[in-house]
């Protein structure tokens, strides 16, 4: 932003040279030597900076030189360089700001990128270092492995089977027993066709 304001800045200084150098040498030619801020160019330079700001003594101007050449030459530098060239130093500085303004929604948008690419790569780098130095010891382990004892296993797998046939024999026996114990009713449907 800042940059761009003394790009501006640096417009209108050649821009105000333009005018401030012509017209140096004009009053240098009418009030050199005669009146006290005028004596050589870069008091004369000095003074129409100062004349810009509205800081000038006529009436010792008007005695050096009592001819209408010295209303006129004060006058337009007056109007070029306190109206107009102010109005355009004003112009540009706040042209500059908009524009800055303007940019600032997207400047904060490349600036959050910025700072997400960062960190997303902070954070890659941080599991990275979680899973090579911090993680528990992984082993890969074969279900479909061969044991030593295989008889012994097959007995128990028997055994197993077994135990599990016995008990849906007993719970056939019990689901047979608890339907016979249970009165058969009619339904409703069969006790109206009686009827």
């Amino acid at each position: 932003m800042f940059y761009k304001v003394l790009e501006y800045i640096a417009k209108f200084l050649f821009l105000y040279l333009v005018f401030l150098i012509p017209y140096t040498c004009a009053f240098w030619m009418m009030f050199g030597g005669e009146v006290q801020y005028y004596m050589t160019v870069a008091e004369t330079m000095f003074s129409l900076f100062r004349m810009t700001l509205v800081d000038y003594d006529y009436d010792a101007l008007k005695e050096a030189n009592p001819t209408v050449m010295t209303d006129i030459l004060i006058g337009t530098y007056l109007a070029i360089s306190a109206i107009i060239l102010m109005n355009i130093f004003i112009a540009l500085l706040s042209d500059a700001f908009v524009r800055v303004h303007d940019k600032a929604k997207a400047n904060a948008m490349v600036q959050k990128a910025k700072i997400i690419l960062s960190l997303d790569k902070k954070k890659t780098a941080f599991y990275n270092h979680i899973k090579a130095n911090c993680a528990p010891l992984s082993e890969n382990y074969d279900d479909d492995c061969e044991y030593e004892d295989n008889a012994k296993m097959e007995l128990r797998m028997k055994n197993i089977e077994s135990e599990i046939t016995k008990m849906l024999k007993i719970l056939k026996q019990q689901s047979v027993t608890d339907t016979s114990k249970q009165p058969i009713t009619k339904n409703k449907g069969e006790q109206t066709d009686s009827q």
